[in-house]
């Protein structure tokens, strides 16, 4: 299969004296400490590969928050809390600039 050609290819790059610290050399190390979770992946079908999805919607929720001026763990910590609880159909409460609007109403009910 394409993927032992391609581990043996790499296995000789990392046999040529390639800086370790060097681009290349961190490449060619990362992808051998890797290659039994890429096995694994290919020879059961059953497992989800993960593509850096979960991370970038992470990421995405995590600087709304910040251009919204959210503090991430207040929010973080009340969405985690109530998202159990909820019905799926309940999530669009949960974004950042709705939990904002829906905060900011709260104080101002509160301060009224």
């Amino acid at each position: 299969m394409i993927h032992r050609r391609l581990h043996r290819f790499i296995i000789k790059l990392s046999k040529r004296g390639i800086l370790p610290q060097s681009k290349l050399g961190k490449a060619i190390n990362y992808a051998l400490n890797q290659w039994q979770y890429l096995e694994g992946y290919l020879t059961a079908g059953r497992v989800e590969i993960d593509t850096g999805r979960k991370c970038a919607i992470l990421y995405t929720i995590v600087e709304n928050c910040r251009r919204l001026k959210i503090d991430v763990r207040e929010y973080l910590t009340d969405v985690l809390t109530r998202l159990p609880g909820m019905q799926a159909n309940e999530a669009h409460r949960l974004t950042p600039a709705a939990w904002h609007k829906a905060q900011s109403r709260k104080r101002h009910q509160m301060a009224a």
